[in-house]
This record gives C-alpha cells, structure tokens and sequence, in this order.
C-alpha cells in the first residue's frame, strides 16, 4: 500500500520522518510538499496535490492538521486508485477552539515574524513529553517558511468549510484523534461524524503532533482499519 501523506501548516513534509522511518514491510509513501515562499490558496494547493497524485498504483491518502480539508475536497471527487482517506488532528469547519481564535487575533505582521520559542512548540503542537530533535525539527520546519506564508494559511484554516465535499466522499474515512490536541479539539471529529456517521475515530494518547509523537501507533492503527476494510493484509 502507498501512502500520500499531506502536511501540516508548515507545508514543509519535514516532520513526516518519524512516520516514514516507522513503515513496515509492504508500505511506501510519498510526502507532498507545499511552496514555501509563495501565498497559495487551498484550491490552489488542491491543484497541485492532485497533479502529484499515483496514477498507477492504488494509494491512501493521510492528512494531517492544516491540509484535511485538501485531502476532504480531493476525495470527494474521487481520484483514480484512491482507496481510503486517514484523516489526523484536522477539521472539515474551521476549528473553534480558543487557542484558534485567539491565534486568529493575533495574526497581524509579527505573528511568525521570528522562530517559535521552544516552550511554544511544546505546548501547542509536540507536547510536554516531546524530545529536543522534535522540537527543533517543528521549529526549523516553521523557519523555513515565509511569515507571510504561514499567517495566509491559518487565516484560511480558519475560514474553511468543506462540509459539502465529506459529504459527497464515497471511499471509507478514518480520523486519528489526538487526546491532548492543543489545537484541534475532540468536537472537529466529532462534527465531521454527525455528517459521516460511519467514520471510525480512534483516539491516541498525543498531542496535536500525532504523527511525530506516536508514529508507530499511527501505522499500527491505519494498517488495522485498512484491514478491517479488506484493503491490506494482516501482517505487516
């Protein structure tokens, strides 16, 4: 099975790493990689994710925080070979938490004007517990990207709405939910299921970086659904 892994806000698929060091025999996956230094909207992301799609092999397509509503969009108009979407710490509706809002206010010009501290990126986005390779590699993932850049996507994070698309998604879903998300709250997951009844939330002990926390877990967790599914074997 191959993967097409989406990244997060930094667009970089730098910190997919942890998970791609962690595949088991049988798996192969490609992370997708956003413009740094250019302003682009998600439809204009949809595009190019969709131009680096496999034409030829069947894929699963794996999104996390600020790229689920790209990965919701493309599903819903069924790409050839796609097979299943894992959906990770991410949103269909604009998040609603408090730090999200409050992140919002806060987006005028020096909001990633300077690398985020350390302290920051342990409470936000890798955890208590992260080590100090994760928290560097998080912070020189968000360095690597223009300000400008970053704050565009959040905004639109924010605003986006793609309730529509999930629910014209006819290939199975399955949302991995981080219990210590910062970010992204359990109510996300919960309001993509009122629209999907049958998508299956399996919650790990994580914070909003899941895929960089608990790797392992991850694939254990994806590769047991595919399964169930009928879309990969049971050994791995």
């Amino acid at each position: 099975m191959h993967l097409v892994l989406l990244p997060g806000l930094d667009g970089t698929g730098r910190l997919f790493a942890p998970l791609l060091a962690t595949l088991p025999a049988g798996y192969s996956a490609t992370a997708i990689v956003y413009p740094p230094t250019e302003c682009a909207s998600y439809a204009e992301l949809q595009h190019r994710v969709a131009d680096l799609l496999p034409s030829g092999e069947p894929f699963v397509m794996v999104a996390e925080s600020f790229s689920g509503p790209i990965a919701i969009r493309l599903a819903a108009r069924a790409p050839r070979n796609l097979q299943a979407l894992v959906l990770c710490a991410t949103f269909a509706h604009a998040p609603r938490g408090l730090l999200i809002r409050s992140l919002l206010r806060l987006s005028s010009r020096w909001l990633f004007a300077i690398p985020p501290p350390r302290w920051s990126i342990r409470l936000l986005l890798a955890g208590a517990g992260a080590s100090d390779d994760l928290v560097s590699s998080s912070r020189d993932a968000i360095a690597s990207v223009l300000p400008s850049v970053l704050r565009d996507r959040l905004r639109q994070a924010i605003a986006v709405d793609v309730r529509s698309d999930l629910r014209a998604i006819s290939i199975p879903i399955f949302y991995l939910q981080a219990t210590r998300d910062r970010l992204i709250g359990p109510s996300s997951a919960e309001r993509m299921r009122k629209i999907r009844p049958e998508m299956l939330i399996k919650s790990i002990d994580a914070p909003h970086l899941l895929l960089q926390r608990r790797p392992a877990e991850a694939i254990r967790e994806i590769h047991s659904w595919l399964c169930v599914r009928g879309l990969a074997r049971r050994s791995i």
